[in-house]
C-alpha cells in the first residue's frame, strides 16, 4: 500500500462480521499505536434491514449502516484531524461511503471530517487493525456498543 503523507496521523480501519450477515455482530475497529472498536448486535442489524426493506431501499442498507458505524467509531473514539485508511469492504461504493461520512460529520457537528482525510485501501490480515477487529468480534466485546436508534438518527441525516 502506498504511504500517504500528511501532517495528521494515519489510522487504518477494518471490519469483522459483514453488515449483511445479520445473524452475527459487526465490529469496526481502528489502529495506529492506539486502537478502538465499535460493535452492533445482530438483532439491531436485522431490525434495520427490515426498515430498509419496508421503505423499498434494501440496497441502501449495507452502505448506509456501514457509513454510520464508521462515523460512530470516529465520534466515540474522538479521532480528529486524522487520515483514515478504510479497508475496501464494499468495492465500488467508496465514493458514496465517503460522501455519507462527510455529510454526517457536517450535519452532526461533533467532529470535523473532510473528504481528503478519507482513503480506501487494502488492510491485510497481518495488520494490527485486522487483529483488533477480529479479536473484538470473536470475544463479542468492543470498546463501544451502538444500537439501532443511534444508527437511525444518523441515517436520517442523509435524507435531510
Amino acid at each position: 500500500m502506498k504511504k500517504i503523507k500528511s501532517k495528521s496521523k494515519n489510522y487504518q480501519i477494518d471490519q469483522s462480521g459483514k453488515i449483511e450477515q445479520t445473524n452475527k455482530i459487526t465490529v469496526i475497529a481502528y489502529s495506529n499505536g492506539k486502537h478502538g472498536s465499535v460493535k452492533i448486535a445482530a438483532r439491531d442489524k436485522k431490525y434495520l434491514q427490515d426498515i430498509y426493506r419496508k421503505a423499498g431501499k434494501p440496497k441502501s442498507f449495507i452502505i448506509q449502516v456501514f457509513s454510520a458505524l464508521l462515523y460512530l467509531l470516529l465520534e466515540k473514539s474522538k479521532l480528529e484531524k486524522t487520515m483514515l485508511v478504510v479497508d475496501k469492504e464494499y468495492p465500488g461504493h467508496e465514493a458514496i461511503i465517503k460522501s455519507y461520512l462527510v455529510q454526517i460529520a457536517n450535519k452532526r457537528g461533533k467532529i470535523k471530517l473532510s473528504p481528503g482525510e478519507i482513503r480506501f485501501g487494502l488492510v491485510g490480515k497481518s495488520s494490527n487493525c485486522h487483529g483488533v477487529a477480529s479479536k473484538a468480534f470473536k470475544a463479542n466485546r468492543a470498546d463501544f456498543s451502538v444500537n439501532k436508534e443511534e444508527i437511525l438518527s444518523l441515517i436520517l441525516l442523509y435524507e435531510k
